[in-house]
C-alpha cells in the first residue's frame, strides 16, 4: 500500500474548554498511524493522557509552540493505532480553550520507528515556512501542520507545498489552525509553508512538519545459487 494521509471524520472546534472531531471511518492496524494536531488559547494546557473514542492514546511531538499572539499548537502521534467506524477524538483543557482539533490518519507506513522527521519553527511572518532536511528514504508523507497568530480577517489556510487537508478560517471565534500533506518520491532537503490566506502576511506563527516512512516493498524473488529467479511449473517466477 502506498503510504497516504486522510482526515478522519471533520475538525472539532468549541468555545469552551473541550473540542471532539467528528466521527469517521479510520483503518487502524500495523502501519497505519493517528495524528492529532491541536491548536489553542495560550492561557491554558491540554489535558494528559490525550485519547480516543477508541482508547488510542496519544505521545507529543517535539513540545508545544506558543506565540506572541497568545496562540499555542501542538502535535500528537498514536503509532499502529486501532480504527473503525464512529472514530473521533476528543481534547481537553484545563479552562476555555476555543481550541480546534484535527484528527488525521496516515497509512501505508513503516510500523516500527514510522517517524522520520520532527521539525518545529517559529515565525514573524506569513506564510510559516521550514525546511525539512534531507529525509532517510524517498517514499514519506510529510504532514504541514500550522498555527497563524491572531492578525488581519477570517481566512482558510493554503499552502504551496501540499494539499490542505483541515482547515479552520475563524479566527474571530477559536484559535485556528490547518493540516497538510505532501507525499515525498525523493530525498531532498525541501521548504515547506503553511499561511493564511492571502493578502494578510503580518502575524507569523508556528509550523511543525512530521513525516512518516513509507513501508518496505514486499520479500523479493526467490533466486537459485547463480543468482537467477526460481522458475514455477508454468515457467514464471516463484
Amino acid at each position: 500500500m502506498a503510504i497516504n494521509a486522510v482526515l478522519i471524520g471533520a475538525r472539532g472546534t468549541s468555545s469552551g474548554s473541550s473540542a471532539t472531531t467528528t466521527a469517521g471511518t479510520s483503518t487502524g492496524g500495523s502501519g497505519n498511524h493517528g495524528v492529532a494536531v491541536v491548536s489553542f488559547d495560550l492561557g491554558v494546557t491540554v489535558t494528559t493522557p490525550v485519547q480516543d473514542s477508541k482508547g488510542n492514546t496519544f505521545t507529543l511531538q517535539g513540545t508545544m509552540q506558543s506565540d506572541a499572539s497568545d496562540g499555542r499548537m501542538s502535535v500528537y502521534v498514536c503509532e499502529n493505532w486501532t480504527g473503525g467506524a464512529s472514530h473521533s477524538i476528543t481534547v481537553a483543557f484545563s479552562g476555555t480553550a476555543f481550541p480546534v482539533v484535527h484528527l488525521v490518519e496516515v497509512t501505508g507506513a513503516a510500523s516500527a520507528s514510522p517517524i522520520d522527521i520532527n521539525v518545529q519553527e517559529t515565525d514573524t511572518v506569513q506564510p510559516m515556512a521550514a525546511n525539512s532536511g534531507t529525509l532517510s528514504q524517498a517514499a514519506e508523507v510529510v504532514l504541514i501542520c500550522g498555527c497563524a497568530n491572531e492578525v488581519g480577517p477570517d481566512g482558510e489556510y493554503t499552502t504551496t507545498t501540499g494539499t490542505i487537508l483541515s482547515s479552520e478560517p475563524s479566527f474571530t471565534n477559536f484559535w485556528t489552525s490547518g493540516v497538510a500533506k505532501q507525499v515525498t518520491a525523493a530525498t531532498t532537503d525541501t521548504a515547506y509553508d503553511i499561511r493564511r490566506a492571502s493578502p494578510v502576511t503580518t502575524g507569523g506563527g508556528h509550523i511543525h512538519l512530521v513525516s512518516f516512512k513509507e513501508a518496505a516493498a514486499g520479500g523479493s524473488t526467490p533466486k537459485g545459487p547463480l543468482g537467477n529467479p526460481l522458475s514455477g511449473p508454468f515457467g514464471g517466477p516463484i
